[in-house]
């Protein structure tokens, strides 16, 4: 569908965008460490959302996938955490990191609420199985967004702040995503398994 291909060519273009804007300001090294970082957390979480959730998946007219997922969607992740990211810490000059992980995470899920999720329903993006309270998506999707988001930008902010030199700062970052994506499967298992919640 057009829709589809415009869609995704929209974050893709976005995603270049706020990588050269990032770049800009930051250095070439802080923008890489960034972004491909944060849409390898993206599609982690993509993929581990579809494959234990099965309650969404999408449509099949995209460019490119990896398992499942297609290829913009990891891009989309990074470029809404690092909008929020970017306006929370440049632009309010926000300090604490509790406070830049809680308005980033805040933020970019606000955004998925206002926009993402109306314009999937609208233009079938994605299909959400069973369809839910807002736009089809169940209330697990935000309170997830909001958990993986502030996950990030805690990892980040610690690896990038704490630690100087950037191999150092790779190696801390990997292993505090990996630990944050072993919480977050915590969580998904005694959310579905235990407590048998399915908002």
């Amino acid at each position: 569908m057009l829709t589809h291909i415009l869609f995704e060519s929209f974050w893709i273009i976005a995603f270049i965008s706020a990588f050269i804007f990032f770049s800009k300001r930051k250095g070439l090294k802080t923008a890489v460490l960034f972004f491909v970082s944060a849409a390898v957390w993206g599609w982690l979480i993509e993929f581990f959302s579809i494959l234990i959730f099965h309650r969404y998946y999408y449509a099949a007219t995209y460019s490119l996938y990896l398992l499942d997922v297609p290829i913009y969607v990891p891009l989309a992740w990074a470029t809404v955490i690092f909008s929020g990211y970017y306006i929370v810490t440049s632009k309010m000059h926000i300090k604490n990191i509790l406070k830049i992980e809680t308005l980033t995470a805040t933020s970019a899920t606000a955004f998925d609420i206002i926009m993402l999720e109306p314009l999937a329903f609208v233009y079938k993006f994605w299909l959400w199985t069973p369809e839910s309270i807002w736009f089809g998506a169940p209330l697990a999707n935000f309170i997830g967004w909001i958990f993986a988001i502030s996950l990030f930008v805690f990892a980040y902010k610690f690896s990038t702040e704490k630690i100087k030199e950037l191999k150092s700062q790779i190696i801390t970052l990997t292993g505090l995503l990996a630990v944050n994506l072993a919480i977050l499967e915590i969580i998904v298992y005694t959310w579905i398994e235990v407590l048998k919640i399915t908002i």
